[in-house]
This record gives structure tokens, C-alpha cells and sequence, in this order.
């Protein structure tokens, strides 16, 4: 069962789309890494998700329900951490804890002390120290825990990282990831990089310009992160290097630009792909290789989607 589920969904500001038609699936125990850059429309979908900002068209379905009372009634189940979220600097740890606890209408008061063992605050709390005086990764963490404190079925992180220094990064991802397996907990974590959600998503949807361009799984990424070539042919022998790269076992093929090649070979050397253009008397302007980082393999999905998109900018 999909813990989120998005059908066509869509937002509208001041007549302009900023999230168009989107399709996804999240399946429960699942983390899920909404890849976009800054304005992609990552949040705006979030909100929509949670009931906060309201679809100009689509569906929303949570636990395989939809509904206005449905989607209320699930709305419950989930924790949600902005991206701008806060905890009262002037307070030590199990005091904003203690505020969670009373949101969240938790009777046991036990809860707190578990929850600052859960996440390492006993010292800081034993020690009296103020938020004010916490790194920022620790201060992250304390959010994290507060909103983890209603023990929710679904968590939704909107660029939980940002400003978080590497070595807190790391490990915040591994609290992330082993809380969501202890929990069964289902996460969909946004960010603008992909090299953090490689650190605990398992399935990835790509955002751009308000539209979901790709979902698949982490193996589905390594796969298709592989060996890389580009190529730019002379446009008039075109035709004859798509008969030459189809006789390849390719994993896609895509023209980022009238006369330039991105091929993807599942096994092949992609020099011997440009032995046989040369050979067939094709004439190549440029050509490279190269095992593709994630990072580049996200900078070259979006390039693919703006040049089918015509090349707008």
C-alpha cells in the first residue's frame, strides 16, 4: 500500500503552474528523496501533501485513502519538518521536549526522558545547556526528535540539511535511516542535492520546474548512473550515428541538443561506440567518456527534460 499518493496534482500562483500534474508513489516503509533544485516546487508539494496549501487539480490519497475526511482523519499519522523549523533557543532540550510532548497530547511523561536518550541529549540536558548555545546539526536533531515525539507512521523532511555541516550530515542521515527501520517508519526528505539523499533514500523522484521527470529506485539510479559518452557528430551524418549507436546495447539514448549525443551503454567500452562511428564514416566533433556521478547524472536528466521541452530556459 502507498503511503502518499499523488495523482495529477497541481498548484497554480498568480496563473503560473509551479507544480504540474504530478504523479507519485510512495510505498509505506519506504524513503523516499524528492531530488529538485531551489523552486523546483518541492515544498509547494509537500504542503499540498499535508493539507496545507489546497491543489488547483489532483488527488491526494494517504494510506490508500482519499477524502476530505479520509485525508484529515491520515493527516494525523503524519510529522512534518520545515525547512525553516524552530526550537526555543531559550530552553534546554527536555524542556522543548516537554512542549512536544503536550502538543502532541502524550500522557506519559516519560516520554521526554526517552526521547533525550533516543537522540543523545542526557548530557547536554544534565548540564542545563540552552538551544541558544547548540550547533546547528544538534539544534536539526532536537527538531527531529520533537517531531518524532507523536510517534508518526509518515515523516516529511523539507531540506532537513541545510546548513548542517558535513560530519553532522552524515550522521544525522545514518539517525534518519536506522530510526525509519527500528520505527517502520515511512520518510519522503527533500533537497536540491543529490548526493545527501544518496545517504538514505532507497527511491528517488526527480522534480523540475514543477513536474516529476523520473521516479525510480536507488539500484535503478546506480544502473543508470554508468558508463556515459557524449558525442557531437557533424549534423549531416546525424542519421547515420543513430543507426550505429542502435546497434549498441544501450540503456537510453538522448539528444540534448540538435547535434549532441548523451548515450548510456550497459556494457560496452563507449570507445569502441566511437571506433565503430568512425569507422562507419561518421564524423565526430567531439566525444567523451566517463563513469557519471549522481550529481552529474542529476545535472543531465534536467538538461535532457529542457531540450525536450524545447530548450527553455
Amino acid at each position: 500500500m502507498y503511503a502518499v499518493e499523488t495523482i495529477g496534482l497541481s498548484k497554480d500562483y498568480g496563473g503560473i503552474r509551479v507544480v504540474d500534474e504530478v504523479s507519485m508513489q510512495v510505498e509505506q516503509g519506504r524513503i523516499y528523496g524528492l531530488v529538485g533544485k531551489n523552486g523546483a516546487g518541492k515544498t509547494t508539494l509537500m504542503r499540498m501533501i499535508l493539507g496545507l496549501a489546497a491543489p488547483t487539480y489532483g488527488e491526494v490519497r494517504l494510506f490508500g485513502e482519499g477524502g476530505a475526511k479520509s485525508l484529515l482523519k491520515n493527516r494525523r499519522r503524519i510529522s512534518y519538518l520545515p525547512m525553516e523549523s524552530r526550537v526555543y533557543g531559550n530552553m534546554n532540550a527536555a524542556e522543548n521536549l516537554e512542549i512536544a510532548r503536550l502538543l502532541n497530547g502524550i500522557k506519559d511523561k516519560k516520554a521526554v526522558d526517552e526521547s533525550l536518550e533516543t537522540f543523545g541529549f542526557k548530557d547536554k540536558d544534565r548540564d542545563g545547556k540552552k538551544i541558544d548555545k547548540f550547533a546547528d546539526g544538534e539544534k536539526r536533531k532536537l527538531a527531529l526528535a520533537m517531531a518524532l515525539m507523536g510517534n508518526p507512521e509518515l515523516l516529511m523532511l523539507d531540506e532537513p540539511l541545510s546548513g548542517v555541516d558535513p560530519v553532522e550530515k552524515t550522521r544525522f542521515c545514518e539517525m534518519i535511516v536506522n530510526l525509519a527501520a527500528d520505527r517502520g517508519l515511512t520518510v519522503v526528505i527533500s533537497s536540491h542535492m543529490l548526493a545527501e539523499l544518496e545517504m538514505t533514500a532507497d527511491v528517488y523522484g526527480f522534480l523540475h520546474r514543477g513536474e516529476l521527470i523520473r521516479q525510480l529506485t536507488r539500484d535503478e539510479l546506480i544502473d543508470e548512473s554508468g558508463n556515459k559518452a557524449y558525442i557531437i557528430v557533424d549534423s549531416s551524418h546525424l542519421r547515420k550515428a543513430k543507426g550505429v549507436i542502435s546497434g549498441f546495447d544501450i540503456e537510453n539514448c538522448q539528444f540534448i541538443e540538435p547535434n549532441k549525443i548523451s548515450v548510456r551503454l550497459m556494457r560496452d567500452d563507449p570507445h569502441i561506440l566511437l571506433k565503430a562511428l568512425t569507422e562507419a564514416g561518421v564524423t565526430v566533433r567531439e566525444f567523451s567518456a566517463h563513469k557519471q556521478g549522481l550529481e552529474d547524472y542529476f545535472t543531465g536528466l534536467l538538461k535532457a527534460s529542457d531540450y525536450s521541452d524545447g530548450g527553455r530556459n
